[in-house]
């Protein structure tokens, strides 16, 4: 990132991602194939490469712009993960969900349930929903 921001290159970070895909030209689009390996499709129809596109201006317009992880503090970057997850949670969502959705491991992701339940006081789910929602931790 470092390299190629001087020439041009722009950078955002969000919680929650949809997937890889690469979008050239609003012609042709690369999405992941469906079989579990690294390979891609390419997709060439041009209402399906048009809703891609859509869907990845939402979120590039959603996420913030890229920075290090000191600049905003690491108990901030904490904090809105732990946002992301209790919001996720009170979904219904289950731990691979919710691991797939922000990029991480379900190790990881589970480290971080665990941690919020703890720091809620909660032994189930439930109990850790009532007790975000009574903390004002779920917002809207």
């Amino acid at each position: 990132m470092e390299a190629a921001s001087p020439l041009g290159g722009e950078y955002r970070t969000a919680h929650e991602l949809f997937g890889r895909v690469i979008i050239f030209d609003r012609e042709l689009a690369f999405i992941p194939a469906g079989d579990g390996s690294w390979g891609a499709v390419a997709v060439r129809q041009e209402s399906l490469v048009a809703y891609l596109y859509e869907i990845f201006e939402q979120a590039w317009s959603s996420a913030r712009p890229f920075s290090a992880a000191a600049e905003d503090g690491l108990e901030q970057v904490s904090q809105e993960i732990d946002q992301t997850i209790l919001r996720l949670l009170a979904a219904g969502l289950k731990d691979e969900t919710i691991a797939r959705r922000l990029g991480m491991s379900l190790r990881t992701a589970r480290r971080h349930i665990a941690d919020i339940m703890g720091q809620l006081e909660a032994e189930s789910r439930f109990q850790a929903g009532v007790a975000a929602a009574r903390a004002g931790r779920l917002g809207e």
